[in-house]
């Protein structure tokens, strides 16, 4: 009942709410970005009430949240793209906070980020595909990093991608695949999947 009564955001009950021990109710209260409320949930126990105030994107927040022990928190941080938390973050010990601060695509924390030890942040540099860093994950370790250098479908990749170890990544290519021409030497792989994906990608 004082979940549903905070969810209507009526200034008199979250004010006596704010204080409610239920943390469902508190992020209720939350969610609503008062000035004072954002303020008062700052130093909440709670992780998921903290989450709520983040979205109100005020420096104070951003300023004491990048260093929260929480990772969810400190992924939605990230999420904001504020430079001066990117600064810090991309050093986090998270691997899911770094691949956070790899998808806001700054120059500066790609060149590091495309060598991080953690396939999962390397995936995520892969994703946001600038050319230089596809040029060095196309020879990953990982078959997933590949994938996802597979899924640009880049011209300049058919003949590595002819011979990759991943059937997944050779088929993830050919759906992908910019150039039509570029299929059709799939057609001869050793994999009926991927066979049978050129032959309808080449059939559309």
């Amino acid at each position: 009942m004082r979940y549903l009564v905070a969810q209507k955001g009526i200034d008199k009950y979250l004010d006596k709410l704010r204080t409610d021990e239920d943390y469902h109710v508190r992020a209720a209260v939350a969610s609503f970005h008062r000035p004072q409320d954002v303020k008062y949930f700052i130093n909440d126990e709670n992780s998921y009430v903290k989450e709520q105030i983040i979205e109100a994107g005020t420096d104070e927040v951003l300023d004491k949240l990048r260093n929260d022990k929480s990772r969810d928190v400190r992924l939605l941080v990230a999420k904001n793209g504020r430079d001066e938390d990117l600064d810090i973050l991309i050093h986090d010990e998270d691997e899911f906070v770094r691949a956070r601060v790899a998808d806001n695509g700054r120059d500066e924390d790609l060149d590091i980020l495309v060598d991080d030890n953690s396939d999962a942040v390397r995936e995520a540099v892969a994703h946001f595909g600038r050319d230089k860093d596809l040029d060095k994950l196309r020879y990953d370790k990982e078959d997933r990093v590949r994938i996802f250098v597979a899924a640009k479908g880049r011209p300049q990749d058919r003949d590595l991608f002819l011979k990759d170890p991943s059937w997944v990544a050779r088929k993830t290519y050919v759906e992908n695949c910019r150039n039509i021409e570029d299929v059709k030497p799939f057609l001869n792989d050793e994999d009926i999947t991927v066979r049978e994906e050129a032959e309808m990608t080449l059939s559309i």
